[in-house]
């Protein structure tokens, strides 16, 4: 039975986010590589593929026949193997900074109706992301292209942010940034959250750069738009889940005093007393060595979770305390390991979620940033893209209440949802409730005395879910 609004003045709303599919899911509310490239009421005329990681000959077998002719271009990160097909495909390949990456997973498809669809999402274009590991996308409205009237909608933010961010890359997409300028992204629901490799200041020519991305775009934001009640500021748990982990330091001072305290923000949160003598509650989401071993691809899995012991063995101390395990029955993904990155405030108990960042960053200095000459300025190594989602965003009207909530898989097919395009157009609707199927479990478990967090440079003993010994390459 679906589950529907209690009455007239009440909507279930989509959130945009899906979970990607796994290989033996049939008709559920998930998407697969095919799926995403299959949205538009007509064929693909031309699409941009951003990313870190990309087989070509896979990614063509997932393309749709009617699709396979249309003109690609291959945003990803330089590989000698890339390079070599520079005859065969249109790449381009962007400058990052030494130890970085073009790490941004994000689609845009033009199609011969001229409209489009933009997909963020979690996913490196290779064969062993998708079908056996948790991953995340949103998909954007179906765009359409501006009339006489220009943009229509509120959410005027999102195309001039698609854009800054675009112009990062310099002249080789002022084509993409030229034929972008012509949709209307003004009535999407969500927020533009992105790194850019450099260092960004908070003055200058370019003006206050600092909060413009990173951690401290992301930080800029909730305090802008977000309204924590009182029990949510006393009850809720920042978690960050994600799959790789980057040299953070030897003491919390980044995690901690910089990444956690500015992802504590919200446009109250200064002004609660009850605020500055609450400690910030942190979850770290991440995989033990035990659910590596048994998950759908086995030790291999790991080999896609970037922690090395000498991260571990410098963060450990503080790092211990704050870690749960991957556990996803709800999701309906308990052994497909976690390629998806989730940033969140959650409450636990009630599943209600005050904001969600679904996003290709990882919990790495390099993603993020991290502070330097003082802290007036941010220096990032890699490209990073994801949408962040608050309740505000879904509200239309004054009278309108938006909430977030955590479902579980099974509920989210069951539950009669509409977009939140529709929402904004129904005068009469009072009430909003997003439904979002969140990646792990909830409530969080801690990990047990045994558990240990899985490191990709040890070979642990044991054979895996496929029978086989773990290897070190």
């Amino acid at each position: 039975m679906k589950r529907k609004a209690n009455n007239e003045q009440e909507r279930y709303a989509h959130s945009g986010v899906r979970l990607t599919a796994l290989d033996s899911e049939t008709g559920s509310a998930t998407i697969s590589l095919t799926g995403l490239l299959s949205m538009g009421a007509s064929d693909i005329t031309s699409m941009w593929q951003f990313n870190y990681k990309l087989n070509p000959e896979f990614f063509m077998r997932c393309v749709p026949e009617s699709a396979k002719k249309a003109r690609t271009t291959f945003v990803v990160h330089r590989s000698p193997e890339l390079a070599k097909l520079r005859n065969e495909f249109n790449f381009v390949f962007p400058s990052v900074e030494q130890f970085g990456t073009h790490h941004s997973k994000m689609m845009v498809l033009f199609y011969k109706d001229s409209t489009a669809h933009v997909v963020i999402h979690t996913a490196n274009l290779i064969e062993r992301d998708w079908g056996k590991k948790s991953q995340m996308a949103w998909v954007s409205s179906l765009l359409r292209k501006k009339t006489g009237e220009g943009a229509t909608g509120p959410n005027r933010a999102f195309e001039s942010d698609l854009l800054e961010y675009l112009n990062s890359y310099g002249k080789d997409l002022a084509d993409l940034r030229s034929q972008l300028k012509e949709y209307d992204f003004s009535h999407e629901v969500g927020m533009i959250v992105a790194s850019v490799p450099g260092r960004h200041k908070s003055s200058g020519s370019s003006g206050n750069s600092i909060n413009r991305w990173g951690y401290r775009r992301l930080g800029d934001l909730l305090k802008k738009d977000v309204h924590l009640s009182e029990e949510m500021k006393k009850e809720s748990t920042l978690i960050f889940q994600y799959s790789s982990v980057g040299s953070l330091g030897k003491d919390d001072s980044w995690l901690m005093k910089d990444f956690a305290k500015t992802l504590n923000n919200s446009s109250n949160t200064m002004n609660s007393p009850f605020s500055m003598q609450q400690p910030i509650k942190v979850a770290l989401v991440f995989p033990t060595v035990a659910q590596v071993q048994s998950s759908l691809q086995g030790w291999s899995a790991g080999n896609s979770i970037p922690f090395s012991n000498e991260n571990w063995e410098r963060q450990k101390s503080y790092m211990r305390p704050l870690l749960k395990s991957w556990i996803a029955k709800d999701a309906e993904r308990a052994n497909a390991m976690p390629h998806v990155k989730t940033f969140s405030r959650i409450n636990e108990s009630t599943r209600e979620i005050a904001w969600m960042l679904v996003t290709s960053h990882n919990l790495s200095k390099a993603a993020w940033g991290s502070l330097e000459l003082k802290g007036t300025q941010l220096f990032i190594r890699s490209y990073e893209i994801g949408v962040l989602l608050t309740p505000s965003y879904f509200k239309a009207f004054k009278h309108q209440n938006a909430t977030m909530e955590a479902v579980t898989a099974k509920e989210l097919r069951e539950t009669s949802l509409i977009s939140p395009q529709e929402v904004k157009e129904d005068r009469t609707v009072t009430d909003i409730v997003v439904s979002i199927c969140m990646p792990f479990d909830l409530p969080l478990t801690p990990y047990s005395s045994d558990d240990e967090p899985w490191r990709w440079d040890v070979a642990f003993k044991g054979l895996d879910s496929q029978g086989l010994e773990r290897t070190l390459s």
